[in-house]
């Protein structure tokens, strides 16, 4: 790989030129290759237990500079900068290990023989290829499940991307979800789920370990009283779990502004609020007095008015989708 010597001594961030970021993660490729052949036991020293190194297939790795690894990972970045359409789905942490991951498998191919890339010029669009290859295959529709509550009924409202929905229907909607798929598990624990009860039913011992697993951990902690379901498309994993709960939480909050008392609203829960019953006791004494105390019950029960106010507000709850 041929080298620029005047792009060593530059300082690279996410406003640099694609050419200079990758001739500066070459040069520091290069740079930790020369410095670990000259004295192994010094580079080592030098930088810790875990050197910098780009992951490359299969499980190895090669040595970097702190630099390179920067210059990579402003790379991707300045790729997700100029990608405005893959935001909302995918944050920049992830763009920049996604780079890695990029650059490792170039490296790869080059030491497996594949055409020379020795210029930064070569690898710009290979790279870019292999993210842009990357946005279209890991950028998913996920759909998300969060506790909330909102009334002490059976109803189900649409709040924009968000279906809120009595708990006894979570089954069925992840059923839809899954095209059929989680039939098995589902029919064997529905009995128990519509009862309250958190207990593995024995109609689960002829499902598969994976079924078993999944039927267990949805039985004990499958969100209740009330769900919130959202789909996010076009998005990463952790990012869309993110999108999705901030999306719940926004339409559960916009329930409480339009419900016509306080304790209404005080005991409407979003997927970030304590959702159980809470009895709170308090204590308290004057001086040569006995203590007193007081108890508080902070339960969701849901406003009263909830239904008929969502009723009402039906065309702003899903302007176009009702």
């Amino acid at each position: 790989m041929a080298s620029k010597a005047s792009s060593k001594s530059k300082v690279v961030n996410e406003s640099s030129s694609d050419e200079d970021l990758i001739q500066a993660a070459l040069d520091g490729l290069r740079s930790a290759n020369e410095a670990f052949e000259r004295d192994p036991q010094k580079w080592l020293k030098e930088h810790g237990p875990a050197p910098p190194n780009i992951p490359l297939p299969q499980g190895s790795h090669i040595g970097t500079t702190k630099e390179g690894l920067h210059a990579v990972g402003c790379f991707g970045a300045k790729w997700l900068s100029n990608n405005p359409g893959l935001k909302p789905g995918l944050n920049s942490t992830t763009a920049k290990s996604w780079a890695v991951e990029a650059f490792g498998r170039l490296i790869a191919e080059i030491k497996a023989g594949e055409p020379a890339r020795d210029a930064a010029d070569d690898c710009i669009p290979i790279l870019k290829g292999f993210l842009n290859e990357w946005a279209d295959k890991r950028l998913r529709m996920f759909v998300h499940y969060f506790p909330c509550f909102v009334a002490q009924n059976a109803e189900t409202w649409t709040i924009g991307p968000v279906t809120i929905m009595p708990r006894q229907n979570w089954l069925d909607a992840v059923l839809k979800v899954s095209g059929g798929k989680s039939a098995s598990w589902i029919a064997a624990i529905r009995e128990q789920w519509l009862a309250g009860s958190s207990e593995l039913p024995k109609t689960c011992e002829s499902l598969s370990p994976r079924e078993q697993l999944t039927a267990r951990v949805a039985l004990q902690n499958g969100p209740r009283p009330s769900v919130a379901k959202v789909v996010v498309e076009a998005s990463e994993i952790s990012r869309s779990l993110e999108r999705g709960r901030i999306a719940a939480s926004l339409a559960v909050d916009a329930i409480g502004l339009v419900l016509d008392s306080f304790s209404a609203r005080a005991t409407v829960r979003g997927p970030d609020d304590e959702i159980k019953p809470r009895l709170e006791y308090t204590f308290s004494q004057e001086c040569d007095h006995e203590l007193s105390w007081s108890s508080s019950l902070d339960l969701p029960m849901g406003g009263a008015s909830a239904s008929r106010m969502l009723a009402d507000m039906k065309n702003w709850r899903c302007p176009g989708l009702c």
